[in-house]
């Protein structure tokens, strides 16, 4: 479960086999959002390419070089748990600012992703770790912090 704040607006898709349920919500500065990946059989992702296949396809719609999302400041590591995990921080020229993380749970990944505007950083980055904070992982019968 997610903490999200707002009435997430939810989306199905299917791509590669894959099922996801995306949960969106817009903000005064952009968006927030978490998305459940079902990947049974998958072994271990590459959680780079999985930000870069997200990257290729935010981008796909770009307008312009300016609004075109980068990663920086990638971050290999795990959660408290011990899954695996990818941090970036986001930007493209035309100050959009963000975050995502992607997380390896065997049959599922999750992703969680805040956008704003030029000069909504803070908002952003105080939105995006209230939503790390409030995410709960099943975890043998009870329920972790993620």
């Amino acid at each position: 479960t997610a903490e999200l704040p707002g009435q997430p607006q939810m989306q199905k898709y299917s791509e590669n086999g894959v099922e996801a349920r995306l949960y969106l919500v817009p903000t005064d500065y952009g968006t927030i959002g978490f998305a459940v990946y079902d990947t049974p059989n998958t072994g271990q992702k590459d959680l780079k390419g999985c930000l870069q296949a997200w990257l290729d396809g935010y981008n796909e719609d770009s307008r312009s070089g300016d609004s075109t999302l980068t990663s920086k400041d990638l971050q290999e590591g795990t959660t408290a748990d011990g899954q695996p995990a990818l941090d970036s921080a986001l930007s493209a020229g035309d100050g959009t600012v963000g975050h995502v993380r992607f997380v390896d749970l065997g049959d599922h990944m999750i992703q969680v992703v805040a956008l704003g505007d030029k000069g909504s950083q803070q908002d952003v980055d105080a939105d995006y770790l209230q939503l790390l904070n409030g995410i709960q992982l099943p975890s043998d019968g009870t329920t972790q912090s993620f």
